[in-house]
């Protein structure tokens, strides 16, 4: 029998087609104590950890016990203990022992401050300690998903607070009590359940279109960020999944390409095999881009040339952005069209994404083959679990993808 980090008194094993769950109920009557051994099978491990704490809650909600864990009825009073200040310690030991970015530890620590800020402000508190029961499954629904939320939208103006509770709510609170932390109530096993939507922009959201795209790959002036440009525009790729594109990776007879980088676990473990346009590769030789190794350069300021991936190829967008900018003084381009007002956040490099996958959209492509093109999880269950795309399927998709256009390019002013 295996016990359950975080929730005790409750075991499980494997048992016939399915999991067992254990364990023992004390219930206090007039005739004196009984004690019973409950037990419920479920058919796969997944279901257990959710059902584990669904019946922990259960037994301390009716006042019942295992006499493994106390001798008597009257239950100790959890330790008030402060979460705020175990959470920066928390904070302090993760940046202190991952390889992380300067502004991803300061958007971290800077995301649980206002955490804390917003549950001082809500819940009324004073500046001294924040009890444990703060975080509850009652009082996070009630109190730190709906309440907090809209404070932290309205006091910072963010147009998504989804990350502001990512670290409580997905990462702290779990890791937290999964070690028995006195005080904390276990963690749910489904805290995503939790997590507040991220916010609905308010329409319209009007995308460039491929002629407004062509226009302004056509003013970069820096090689590599209009190469980088080309390719997003022909795959629908992200910035830091062209940077890592090497011309081993393409197949120019078949007209396919295999993707070795991937924002998630999942699409990193894929190893996907897309198709690309047939004006792709003369595209590139035109560019003189075309070559074995890595198709956008990792250079430094004096101009040596490594075979190594682009360090920051997110710095690229600031060629895009200049080069938007004389595409709409020339009239071109609409201005801002990349930036509409209802987005927070917004950039140019990742709009060459969006305008792609609704290239593909108008066409009349399939969900499916739109999904394995870019890197989205299936939106049925079937394309995530069964099947992907043919390759011909996939072939007749991105044709619909028109060649693009480059005129003569504007020099900066």
């Amino acid at each position: 029998m295996a016990s359950i980090p975080g929730i005790p008194g409750i075991s499980y094993a494997r048992y016939r087609g399915g999991w067992k769950l254990r364990w023992r109920e004390t219930h206090e009557r007039p005739d004196g104590l009984t004690t019973k051994a409950r037990s419920h099978t479920v058919s796969t491990e997944a279901e257990v950890p959710a059902l584990a704490l669904a019946i922990r809650r259960a037994l301390d909600r009716q006042g019942w016990w295992d006499p493994a864990e106390v001798s008597s009825p009257v239950k100790a009073r959890p330790l008030d203990i402060d979460i705020e200040a175990v959470a920066d310690d928390w904070v302090a030991r993760k940046v202190g022992r991952l390889r992380l970015a300067e502004s991803t530890k300061a958007n971290l620590k800077g995301s649980m401050q206002r955490f804390f800020e917003g549950l001082r402000a809500v819940a009324g508190l004073s500046e001294g300690p924040i009890p444990a029961r703060y975080l509850n499954r009652d009082t996070v629904e009630q109190v730190t998903v709906e309440q907090v939320t809209v404070w932290l939208a309205q006091r910072y103006a963010e147009g998504t607070v989804y990350q502001t509770l990512h670290p409580v709510l997905r990462e702290f609170w779990p890791r937290a009590s999964d070690h028995g932390l006195a005080g904390l109530e276990p963690a749910p096993r489904d805290a995503k359940s939790l997590m507040p939507r991220n916010a609905v922009y308010a329409p319209p959201n009007v995308l460039p279109t491929l002629a407004e795209v062509d226009a302004m790959i056509a003013r970069i002036t820096v090689p590599r960020a209009q190469v980088a440009a080309v390719l997003m525009r022909a795959t629908g790729l992200r910035i830091e999944q062209v940077s890592c594109i090497r011309g081993a990776d393409i197949d120019p007879v078949e007209n396919t390409l295999v993707i070795a980088k991937g924002k998630s676990r999942r699409e990193k473990a894929l190893m996907r095999t897309v198709a690309i346009p047939a004006w792709l590769v003369p595209t590139l030789q035109a560019l003189g881009a075309w070559r074995e190794g890595f198709l956008i350069q990792h250079m430094d300021r004096y101009g040596g040339v490594y075979d190594a991936p682009m360090p920051s190829p997110r710095n690229l967008a600031q060629h895009f952005k200049s080069a938007w900018e004389r595409a709409a003084k020339d009239g071109a381009a609409r201005p801002g069209i990349w930036a509409p007002g209802n987005r927070v956040k917004a950039s140019t490099t990742h709009v060459l994404r969006a305008v792609y996958q609704a290239t593909l959209e108008e066409a009349g492509v399939r969900d499916a083959a739109i999904d394995w093109l870019v890197g989205h999880a299936g939106r049925l269950t079937r394309a995530t679990s069964y099947t992907k795309p043919s390759l011909e399927a996939m072939r007749a998709a991105v044709e619909k993808v028109p060649p693009v256009t480059l005129g003569p390019a504007r020099s900066a002013e």
